[in-house]
């Protein structure tokens, strides 16, 4: 007995095979993997820190509708790539935020202890060449007296920085004191260049007494053309305050 030509109509087409094997792709988890990628940014500014968390919310989101669909939704590997490149970079980005800043501390503490090292020496003229620029920072040698003459605008600036408080003092005081870092009371950005301002303390004794002073530098860092590295500068130095960590008022930022 002959089949009848319905009976074709059980068997799946190629078309209707295609249709069954369908599984619609998850968008979100392409999202999370470009937010994932974007979030490199965050190494670059503290104020981008939001795109990891965004990163990781969104492929979070994403695993959780793919595992809750039924048939599974496509983009499972997408949504794994883009939470771990989130998570990478959500960890990546303060560790080097915060090792940025210690390294610049750490580098702007020996600068200032070097300022205080010099006046101890009784090199005044050599503390003062730290004020200056690198570009224009003359050799801290034995030939440095020649560049203050009697009477020029130089040995004008070396006499008026030896009267200032700070330096007069750790003029008379010498090798007499014990210098310290203190603290750091303010770090901040100022025209693309660092700017830390740290406190150090002074002991010295004085009629068998023990006595301490506090002397803030404040100090900018800038890079010199065809240098790798960066350079120091002192700002200003203060003297006479309460620092920031006993109560006092941080330093003015931008000043």
């Amino acid at each position: 007995m002959a089949r009848r030509s319905s009976d074709r109509g059980f068997a799946s087409t190629p078309l209707e095979a295609d249709v069954a094997r369908y599984r619609p792709f998850c968008g979100l988890a392409i999202v999370g993997l470009v937010v994932g990628w974007l979030s490199a940014l965050a190494i670059l500014d503290p104020l981008l820190w939001f795109l990891p968390v965004l990163g990781v919310v969104l492929s979070a989101i994403a695993l959780r509708r793919i595992a809750a669909s039924d048939p599974p939704l496509v983009g499972r590997t997408a949504a794994v790539a883009g939470l771990g490149l989130s998570v990478a970079f959500a960890v990546a980005a303060p560790t080097d935020f915060y090792y940025s800043r210690w390294t610049l501390r750490q580098e702007a503490r020996e600068f200032g202890l070097q300022w205080f090292q010099l006046l101890a020496n009784d090199e005044p003229e050599k503390a003062c060449q730290l004020y200056e620029s690198p570009a224009s920072r003359q050799p801290l040698d034995e030939t440095l007296w020649d560049y203050y003459p009697l009477g020029s605008e130089s040995r004008a600036t070396l006499e008026s920085f030896v009267t200032r408080r700070a330096a007069h003092a750790l003029l008379l005081l010498r090798n007499g004191a014990q210098v310290r870092y203190y603290d750091t009371d303010g770090q901040w950005t100022n025209n693309g260049r660092d700017c830390v301002a740290q406190t150090f303390a002074v002991t010295f004794s004085s009629e068998g007494e023990t006595q301490t002073f506090f002397v803030r530098l404040t100090m900018e860092r800038s890079q010199v053309e065809g240098q790798r590295r960066g350079f120091w500068r002192v700002l200003r130095e203060e003297e006479g305050f309460v620092p920031a960590a006993l109560g006092g008022k941080p330093p003015p930022v931008g000043a």
